[in-house]
């Protein structure tokens, strides 16, 4: 049981990995094999033309298709024009224009407290990039946390307290420890009905459930040092980046296109208001060199099947995350994400239902897809 407490960390990768691994022991809970089927219904022609195109290339290509299919699928309604062409090198372009922002949150159940974010217009070019891999390079979406992240962070004064520290990682040590005492003290406020249904309190409602539990928080705590796993959980929810995707990469590891094992390469993004979450607040905070600070590749990889067992879509979108890491994209180590679990991702929730703290995404789960659009 230490062996596996003692957790690494990074951004998405790790927020999954660390509760999930614990959880897993106290729940033995499996979950249920979905995949993100492909969905063409009610979407333009040339949404459908890419996917069938880039099916006809590789099987890299039937995965690539089916995450942009699955993406715009989320939010067809929005459409308004789109094209599809094959440029002179070869690439398939598909250009996708909306009548507004769509912003896709991942369901609570998955434990991963971000949103797809889909802007005005979105493209997706998928070619064979100069090392010969294939990539699906893409603009106009992002991945974004949700304000109460930075609000939590902020309120809990960490960054001063530890703001002399020069080194990363004990700085993040430091910030954590900072971090998680002053989330005790506040507790009886976040477990609020009333606190957990404001629609931006994300965290509070994946939190009722981790730290909220009694079987959950002591058999997180029963192999670790002191309130060590606590803290490195919290921090990692609290201090997501919010970037925007550059490219994925798929490896040609199987012919077989749901084994397909992906990479998610991002960058921060400091621009930008959604709702209630402005980016040019996340400016200097370093949140995306803080969450890798800890990482350890050969660890990663080795905890993975410890934890796949119980959670394989939250996990394997971790592995997507660490695998498209500057340091690990061509480690050999570290697998990336395993398709056929990746595309529930970006599969649409198509069983709509709230709970007691409205929460409108606790029906996706299982065949229903992971994503509810609004």
């Amino acid at each position: 049981m230490s062996k596996v407490m003692h957790m690494t960390r990074f951004s998405l990768a790790f927020l999954v990995w660390e509760f999930l691994v614990h959880a897993s022991w106290a729940y033995r809970s499996i979950e249920r094999e979905s995949r993100g089927a492909v969905i063409t219904g009610g979407l333009p022609d040339p949404v459908k033309d890419f996917l069938q195109a880039a099916a006809a290339l590789a099987p890299q290509g039937q995965v690539a298709g089916t995450l942009a299919v699955n993406l715009e699928e989320g939010v067809k309604w929005t459409i308004s024009d789109s094209s599809f062409t094959t440029e002179a090198d070869g690439t398939l372009k598909l250009v996708v224009e909306h009548s507004k922002v769509s912003q896709g949150e991942i369901a609570t159940p998955s434990k991963v407290p971000v949103q797809w974010t889909l802007e005005n217009r979105t493209t997706y070019n998928f070619r064979i990039a100069g090392d010969g891999r294939w990539r699906l390079y893409v603009t106009g979406i992002k991945l974004l946390p949700f304000s109460e992240g930075l609000e939590l962070y902020e309120a809990s004064g960490a960054a001063d307290a530890c703001n002399q520290i020069a080194d990363i990682v004990k700085q993040v040590v430091c910030e954590r420890a900072v971090l998680f005492k002053w989330y005790q003290k506040q507790w009886n406020r976040f477990k609020t009905s009333a606190y957990k249904s404001q629609p931006a309190h994300k965290l509070g409602r994946i939190l009722s459930g981790m730290y909220g539990s009694t079987t959950t928080y002591y058999a997180v705590k029963a192999g670790a040092k002191g309130s060590e796993a606590w803290e490195k959980i919290l921090y990692s929810l609290i201090t997501i980046p919010p970037l925007e995707i550059d490219f994925f990469e798929f490896l040609s590891n199987s012919e077989n296109p749901d084994e397909i094992e992906m990479a998610m390469v991002s960058h921060e993004v400091f621009h930008g208001t959604y709702d209630t979450l402005d980016l040019a607040a996340y400016t200097g905070l370093n949140f995306k060199a803080k969450n890798g600070a800890e990482f350890e590749a050969g660890a990663f990889e080795s905890q993975r099947s410890m934890a796949e067992i119980f959670a394989r879509s939250g996990i394997n979108f971790g592995a997507m995350s660490a695998k498209g890491r500057d340091d690990v994209l061509n480690d050999s180590r570290v697998r990336g994400g395993t398709a056929k679990y990746i595309l529930n991702f970006a599969s649409p929730c198509t069983e709509s239902k709230t709970d007691e703290n409205a929460d409108p995404t606790v029906g996706c789960k299982d065949t229903h897809g992971r994503v509810y659009w609004k």
